[in-house]
Parts: C-alpha cells; sequence; structure tokens
C-alpha cells in the first residue's frame, strides 16, 4: 500500500512536471485553517474566545484534570508495588474516571474553538475571495487546491502566506474606511443637533 502511495505520488510528479513545462495550468495551494487563524480577524476572534468565562474555565478545568492524572500517575509508580489488589483496582478507577472527564473537557474546547472558527470564516469570506483573487491574478494561478488534499507540493506552490498578507491589508482598509465613516455620521448629527 506504502509502496503504490510512493509510485502514484512520483507519477503525479512527474506529470505535474511536464504539465509545467509544457505551459499548463499553474496550480497554487492554500491552507485555509491557517488563513483564518493568522490572520489579524482571526487572532482577535480567538483572543475573544479565551476571554469567556466559560472557556477559560473549561481551560483551568483541563489543566487541573491533566495535573490530577500526572499526580495519580507518579503515585501509582512509586506506591504501587505496596498496593494490595483492591486498591490498585480503585487507583485504576480513579484514573479512568478522571482521563474521561478530561476527554470531555477537551472535545467542549474543540467544539467552541471550532464553532468560533466556523463563524470567523463565514464573516471572513467575501474578504479571503477577494485577496484570493487579487493574489491568483498577481501571480498568473488558474487553480488553487486546499493544501490539505495536495499529494505532492513545493514549497514554493503554498500561496497562504501571500493571502494572508493580502486579507489583513483588506481588513485594515475596511476598517479604517468604517471608522472615517462611523466619524463622519458623527459629524452630521452635531451638525443636525446644532441647525
Amino acid at each position: 500500500m506504502r509502496i503504490a502511495k510512493m509510485i502514484m505520488a512520483g507519477l503525479i510528479f512527474s506529470f505535474a512536471q511536464v504539465a509545467f513545462a509544457a505551459g499548463a495550468t499553474k496550480v497554487a495551494v492554500l491552507d485555509v485553517e491557517a488563513l483564518v487563524l493568522g490572520s489579524e480577524a482571526g487572532k482577535n476572534g480567538m483572543a475573544q474566545l479565551e476571554k469567556n468565562a466559560e472557556f477559560a474555565t473549561l481551560k483551568t478545568k483541563l489543566d487541573n484534570l491533566e495535573a490530577e492524572l500526572k499526580t495519580l500517575d507518579e503515585q501509582g509508580k512509586t506506591q504501587g508495588l505496596t498496593w494490595g489488589e483492591d486498591k490498585k483496582k480503585e487507583h485504576r478507577e480513579k484514573m479512568a474516571n478522571i482521563a474521561n472527564e478530561r476527554r470531555e473537557t477537551m472535545a467542549m474546547l474543540s467544539r467552541g474553538q471550532e464553532m468560533v472558527y466556523v463563524q470567523l470564516l463565514n464573516a471572513m469570506q467575501p474578504a479571503i475571495s477577494a485577496a484570493l483573487n487579487a493574489v491568483m491574478a498577481t501571480e498568473g494561478i488558474d487553480l488553487v487546491l486546499d493544501s490539505k488534499t495536495a499529494v505532492f507540493r513545493s514549497p514554493t506552490s503554498d500561496i497562504t502566506l501571500m493571502v494572508l498578507d493580502r486579507l489583513n491589508k483588506i481588513n485594515a482598509e475596511a476598517a479604517e474606511n468604517a471608522k472615517k465613516s462611523a466619524k463622519s455620521n458623527e459629524k452630521a448629527k452635531d451638525t443636525k443637533k446644532k441647525n
């Protein structure tokens, strides 16, 4: 199976080289998750999640559970040989219960992060499209694939950083325009009050 994948990757690579040499379609890859989470808007969104009281409580709970598991593990290693079967069974059950609680807590944290990621992705979709289209036009790219689906790629085919840079510029321009618009609206209200 592994050899078949290696042969397939080699064939794809060979065909890709021939296609590129013939002046065929220029293909690039993009890591959408890294793009969203690496953007200023993504960093701000995740920072807001970290400030959320429920999320912070879950993180503290996870840290405490991990510390408790570590303590119990060490206790079992250092004292386990002197315990009777009942004590060993009780210790294993306690560790299993804490490990299950840890898994559940990690799943809740992951769901929270995933929800924020999806909200960010949906909100950023127009800006991501604009940034991607700009980079594609500038670089002469005809096709962009998700980096996780590419069997083989050269490091130079990843355009994530270029799109991220353009996305941050688009978002900064939009924020600046929103500030100007808010100031303009405020001035208009002040003018109406004076008249």
